[in-house]
């Protein structure tokens, strides 16, 4: 549903023509721009959320560097350069990744604790966060690393170690 707060724009728009028009010219641009640029597809109601949009479609002249940075703003692409910083290492996305996961979690009531539970290590894991960095284990290759766990006697340190050495 859309927000209260931009049904006004939307009747505006749609009862004029020419801002339709213009409307949809801007909104092709940037989910154009936000494809090339940064790999993610933006709905209309991501378009008309981005104040700047709104604005130039009411004649105001159309500020790219401010269109470019709440278009930033925007869940879909601040997650998707969160996980690119993640994922290069940045230990303070790291923190912000993990204030955003858990965001929320101490007012879940009890009832719904499993859900919240499955959607924030679900939401980790599309951050990047949740699985552990591949193991650099270039010293041995895979049939040394077979011959060694034929030598292991307990069965639960054999498994262990070979997902820990990707065989599994």
């Amino acid at each position: 549903m859309m927000p209260q707060s931009f049904e006004t724009f939307n009747n505006i728009v749609n009862s004029s023509p020419v801002l339709t028009d213009r409307f949809s010219a801007l909104v092709q641009d940037t989910i154009s721009a936000a494809r090339e640029q940064h790999g993610v597809d933006l709905t209309i109601e991501d378009c008309t959320a981005i104040a700047e949009l709104r604005n130039a479609t009411l004649g105001a002249t159309l500020d790219r560097d401010e269109l470019d940075r709440q278009m930033l703003e925007l869940s879909s692409l601040s997650d998707s350069k969160l996980k690119a910083d993640i994922a290069a290492g940045d230990q303070e996305a790291m923190a912000v990744a993990l204030q955003k996961v858990n965001a929320g979690k101490e007012v879940v009531h009890y009832e719904r604790s499993s859900d919240d539970r499955a959607r924030r290590i679900s939401m980790a894991r599309e951050l990047g966060i949740a699985t552990p960095p591949p193991v650099q284990d270039d010293l041995r290759s895979r049939a040394e690393k077979i011959e060694l766990l034929q030598e292991v006697k307990n069965p639960a340190q054999r498994v262990a170690l070979a997902r820990k050495w990707g065989l599994l």
